[in-house]
């Protein structure tokens, strides 16, 4: 507000002083007829009045919805620029001048017939059609050609823009890549973007920045303050194979891969640092497997025999598997206790499952603990030998404790997998429920589930035997590939198959 001018009251005053004062002014003539000093500027006034508020805004245009249904939309439903899925087949419409058009299919292909299984029985069924999801944004949608995916699989994003909006940009994960890339293809007619990659372990966070008529970033409203809003994402996950190397179940380690695996152990550190640091690193990275569960895309347990005990010599892997990465079910496999290889019924006919670190020794249960399900002492077996081991103890000749497996091809193994047991296990852990296990000279009969092993471990034997089978029966090129297989599925591997001589180092 300006200030008010004072200056003509000052003047005013001073010609009425003057004025009344000419008498004083004549009789004394030495007076000074001069005008004083310039007064302080007075204080603020007060504010004025508000002004009169401005005309609301206009409303908004609502947005596009998605619709969905079987069979065709009809005439009557929706509005210019929504979208609508014919459930039937996939089929993607927009309404435009309001009618519907198809712009894309959002359906993956049919799968292929499985293939008939031996002896006149049929085959597994073929791979399933996958489900594909919808994830509306600001401006439009992103539709991903699969629910989910192998690792490896192609997967196309679609990036559908409402009506008279465009494509800016898209994010792929941290990537963001403009509408002019070369790898992202536009239809002209229908305005429609497509972006095919590969699918990644941990899948990908897929985003769009659509922009309207007027070529300017549509992004949500803010409700209250500053805020920066980002368009919408949405995660698609690998959730049909979690494998850890390679995305393949089939990958065979190399050196670099071991020296990567174990690039932080000493292996010149005294026994107990190294039983510490190797407890650590088989332990990080692990998954415990269902014990009963047939997913066999996972390998969830029973499933993962024909993989991982499969007598690759006899039935070597098909294009077609590795393609899928689906392997075969009832394959020929290398069980233990038995002289040749039999193809496997994919059930518990032909084999069962040996735990060779017998599970009364501190896992009762078969999902009490992860010991319980651990791959690596878990192998097909002859089932009448494996119950003459029962719970016994290893050596040389059989006696109400002890227990000599037949074949002496597969003394090795079993010592090599009770190596492990005694390592991968060589502490209790309660938020894991894993019990602790040592292996000595003459076991003293504890039995128990893990949580006995809190204060006292489980003991297993005979140690010296065991180490002597370690040496008389040195790894085979079914164990090295037996191993990687194993990690494949549960993220670990068995050491003593890697470095046979940590057997001497640690026990």
């Amino acid at each position: 507000m300006k200030k008010k001018n004072i200056l003509p009251l000052v003047l005013l005053s001073v010609s009425f002083l003057l004025g009344s004062c000419s008498n004083v002014q004549n009789q004394n003539q030495e007076s000074n007829s001069s005008i004083g000093d310039k007064g302080p500027t007075g204080d603020k006034g007060p504010n004025g009045e508000n002004g009169l508020n401005g005309e609301d805004g206009k409303n908004g245009i609502d947005g596009a919805i998605i619709l969905n249904g079987n069979g065709e939309p009809s005439t009557s439903l929706g509005k210019d620029g929504d979208l609508y899925i014919e459930l039937d087949n996939g089929n993607l419409y927009r309404k435009e001048k309001g009618i519907w058009v198809i712009i894309t299919n959002i359906y993956g292909e049919d799968g292929t017939d499985g293939s008939n299984g031996s002896s006149g029985s049929s085959g597994s069924d073929g791979k399933t059609a996958y489900s594909s999801s919808i994830i509306a944004t600001y401006g439009g949608a992103v539709i991903p050609s699969k629910g989910s995916a192998f690792v490896g699989e192609a997967i196309t994003f679609t990036f559908i823009p409402d009506l008279n909006n465009s494509l800016k940009e898209i994010t792929i994960n941290d990537e963001i890549i403009t509408a002019s890339d070369k790898r992202l293809v536009t239809n002209k007619e229908t305005n429609v973007t497509t972006y095919t990659t590969t699918m990644i372990k941990n899948g990908f966070v897929v985003g769009a920045t659509f922009l309207d008529e007027n070529g300017k970033d549509i992004l949500p409203i803010p409700t209250t303050g500053n805020v920066d809003f980002l368009v919408s994402k949405y995660t698609i996950y690998n959730d049909e194979f979690d494998l850890v190397k390679n995305q393949s179940p089939y990958y065979q380690f190399n050196e670099n891969d071991l020296n990567e695996y174990y690039a932080n152990i000493d292996f010149s550190a005294n026994q107990t640092t190294l039983m510490d640091s190797l407890y650590e690193r088989l332990n990080d990275g692990f998954t415990s497997l269902n014990y009963w569960a047939r997913d066999h895309k996972r390998g969830h347990n029973i499933t993962g025999y024909s993989l991982t005990d499969r007598d690759y010599e006899t039935e070597p892997l098909t294009q077609e598997e590795v393609n899928s990465n689906q392997w075969n079910e009832f394959a020929m496999v290398d069980a233990l206790y038995v002289d040749t290889t039999t193809k496997w019924d994919g059930d518990f006919n032909t084999y069962n499952r040996e735990h060779i670190w017998a599970k009364s020794h501190g896992f009762s249960d078969y999902e009490d603990s992860p010991a319980g399900t651990d791959m690596h002492h878990l192998r097909l077996a002859d089932p009448s030998t494996n119950s003459s081991h029962n719970n016994k103890y290893y050596d040389d000749t059989i006696t109400p404790e002890y227990w000599a497996p037949p074949n002496k091809d597969d003394r090795g193994d079993l010592a090599r997998a009770i190596f492990y047991m005694a390592t991968k296990y060589s502490r209790y852990d309660a938020s894991t429920n894993s019990p602790w296990l040592v292996l000595v000279e003459n076991p003293n009969g504890q039995s128990g589930d893990a949580s006995s092993t809190k204060d006292k471990p489980a003991e297993y034997g005979k140690l010296s035997t065991l180490i002597r089978w370690h040496q008389e029966d040195p790894v085979s090129e079914f164990e090295l590939g037996r191993n990687n297989f194993v990690y494949n599925l549960q993220g670990n591997r068995n050491p003593f198959i890697d470095y046979p001589d940590l057997v001497s180092l640690l026990f």
